[in-house]
């Protein structure tokens, strides 16, 4: 496992999980069909299922990724299209149905604890969940919501100041360690518009391991070498 990938030994590992370096995940956190970016964790107790998430993340605790259920059918059971049920009550499946379509987290999303996500949505780039928040559309990009289902509060920034933050993409570098004001939002982009000028920042190209199970150990398998320039 590489040291700059912490992932708690509870961790419940399923299908493909790819992680970027350096990332974390908590304790009795279940994970299946994930990729999770670089500088992003994972809080304890959340269920993670077929999501992509972006770079600076912070997913609170008790997260889930919610799966569907046909509305347009005669029955909402699965039994149509999965096998659920032991022997001689498992029928072969009549038909297909996506119960768990890809879901998109963007970068630098904050998501609440507690928060649940019906999946197949994309959250946009800076984005603010509440804590409890029941998410059942798109979420725009620096934009918080919350409620249940989660509506729209406010946005985080004007549309001109969002505009000028999507476009410097400051997620795409290691910024950990720079002297920046991050408590000053115009200061602190005019300082990361500085480092680049400079040529101070490339775009960080982070290791990705493949995480897997066995037996009692997680174990990482390095799939592509990120440049040594990020060392």
């Amino acid at each position: 496992m590489a040291v700059a990938i912490n992932v708690d030994k509870s961790t419940r590992i399923l299908g493909d999980v790819f992680l970027e370096t350096p990332t974390r995940v908590f304790p009795n956190v279940t994970m299946q069909n994930v990729s999770l970016g670089a500088f992003s964790y994972v809080s304890p107790l959340c269920v993670l299922l077929n999501v992509k998430i972006g770079r600076y993340c912070s997913i609170g605790d008790q997260v889930t990724i919610l799966s569907k259920h046909p509305t347009t059918s005669l029955t909402t059971s699965p039994f149509p299209y999965e096998q659920v049920f032991a022997a001689p009550f498992n029928p072969p499946p009549q038909h297909s149905f996506e119960n768990v379509p890809y879901t998109s987290i963007g970068n630098d999303v904050w998501v609440g604890s507690g928060v649940k996500i019906v999946s197949g949505i994309q959250i946009g780039d800076g984005a603010i969940l509440a804590a409890g928040a029941v998410v059942t559309k798109d979420v725009e990009p620096f934009t918080i919501v919350g409620g249940v289902p989660a509506k729209r509060i406010k946005p985080r920034f004007s549309r001109d100041l969002s505009n000028r933050i999507s476009k410097l993409r400051w997620w795409d570098y290691n910024l950990l360690g720079q002297t920046i004001d991050w408590q000053n939002i115009d200061l602190a982009i005019l300082e990361i518009e500085d480092l680049l000028e400079q040529n101070t920042l490339v775009p960080f190209d982070a290791d990705l391991y493949k995480i897997s199970r066995t037996n009692e150990k997680i174990l990482g398998t390095l799939v592509n070498r990120g440049a040594a320039t990020n060392k």
